[in-house]
């Protein structure tokens, strides 16, 4: 007898499951690493600039005015989306424990949003006592008096988004149990746990104090893991160009691009089903516009440190990656819209391969032969200027040789 469908639970104590999520955050670290050479254990968490990132733009170099985005966070890892940065707004975290609790509200369900953000806006408690993870429900019912057994009983129907029994709560306001909790506990569908939150700040952190203390390798490394989106005919020409393509996008003034995290439930990733095991994914919007929205506004605070980009070079760029150079950033082949990785490796290998032997492509002709590219990336080379100064065609006529 043959069957393609098994009941799950019939599966459930044999067959060992991988929950297996991509990050493409400790792949910025390992980057960042080797850009710097810098070990990131040895980056101090929290640091005091970058915590006061959470508050302005001033460890940026300017005024948080003269950012679009009104943001100092921008391109952070889990805290540069809208959400994230309009809890940072109203939450107003200064301390590690506060990014904690950031980051459990913004990945649980109906935890910050008709919840924690209500009771902070209403001043019945701050950032530090709301209920951000599921571990902080024992441990605080704990403090206030009740069993261990109850307290680990409450979490994990709370967690799962199954609220309290009468019961309960009838225990909970016999050892004074705030009514706020009670009603705060009965919303919660589901909650993030603090071990993750704990690891995505510390790595949010570390990659936040390259951004204020060594921007060239931070940018580079950023602008790298979104090199599908990144547009460098548009971005790398300096901000009065960036700044006509955000106006054509509708990105100037509103001081919040649109970068498709614009719910809660969007912008989370679960890690459980409140009443299963399925596995959640992260929604992603598609949209091409949306994806280049916040690194429009990562070029703005970019070119206001004063920092910049150098052309893409035939010879000197890498296929995929940014260079960090003393003089400026270099952008990669693969930068330019229209370029694959395909034909940006075979441009940079060979153009590895002629700058280490001083030999200089001939003409257009011998560029093409050479990397096998075809005519319309030899087209968006020549738009972009990289292929300036170089006749066409290896054949030269009489009136060339003899004018």
């Amino acid at each position: 007898m043959i069957t393609t469908h098994f009941d799950f639970r019939a599966m459930h104590d044999t067959i060992l499951k991988l929950d297996i999520l991509g990050h493409a955050d400790p792949t910025v670290l390992r980057m960042l690493h080797e850009i710097t050479g810098i070990d990131i254990q040895s980056i101090p968490i929290p640091d005091d600039k970058v915590m006061s990132l959470f508050s302005g733009t001033e460890a940026l170099g300017f005024p948080t005015e003269k950012s679009e985005a009104q943001s100092a966070t921008i391109g952070l890892p889990e805290l540069g989306t809208n959400f994230a940065r309009g809890m940072i707004k109203e939450a107003k975290p200064s301390h590690f424990f506060d990014l904690v609790q950031l980051m459990g509200l913004s990945h649980g369900t109906d935890v910050w949003l008709g919840n924690a953000q209500d009771l902070i806006r209403d001043g019945i408690c701050d950032i530090g006592s709301v209920i951000g993870c599921r571990d902080s429900i024992m441990t605080r019912l704990i403090y206030w008096g009740l069993p261990n057994k109850d307290s680990f009983d409450i979490m994990e129907k709370v967690r799962k988004g199954k609220g309290l029994t009468p019961e309960w709560e009838e225990e909970m306001r016999a050892h004074s149990v705030p009514e706020w909790y009670i009603e705060s506990c009965n919303k919660i569908k589901y909650m993030f746990p603090k071990a993750h939150a704990v690891a995505y700040v510390m790595l949010s952190l570390r990659i936040a104090w390259f951004k204020v203390y060594r921007p060239e390798a931070y940018y580079s490394a950023r602008f790298s893991m979104k090199i599908d989106d990144f547009d460098a005919a548009n971005m790398i020409h300096g901000l009065d160009k960036a700044y006509i393509r955000m106006t054509a996008m509708g990105l100037l003034g509103n001081g919040a691009p649109d970068t498709g995290d614009e719910t809660e439930d969007e912008y989370r990733i679960e890690f459980e089903s409140p009443d299963s095991d399925e596995e959640f994914e992260a929604s992603e919007s598609g949209n091409k516009e949306k994806a280049q929205a916040g690194l429009y506004y990562l070029l703005v605070e970019l070119y206001t440190r004063g920092l910049k980009f150098l052309p893409i070079d035939i010879y000197k760029s890498d296929a995929v990656y940014f260079i960090p150079t003393p003089e400026g950033i270099r952008p990669p082949i693969a930068s330019l819209q229209g370029i694959g990785s395909s034909a940006a490796n075979s441009i940079a290998e060979e153009g590895r391969r002629r700058e280490a032997s001083g030999d200089r492509y001939l003409s257009v002709d011998d560029f093409q032969a050479s990397t096998g590219v075809n005519k319309a990336v030899v087209e968006v080379l020549r738009d972009e200027g990289c292929l300036d100064g170089m006749p066409e065609s290896n054949q030269i006529s009489l009136f060339d040789m003899f004018g």
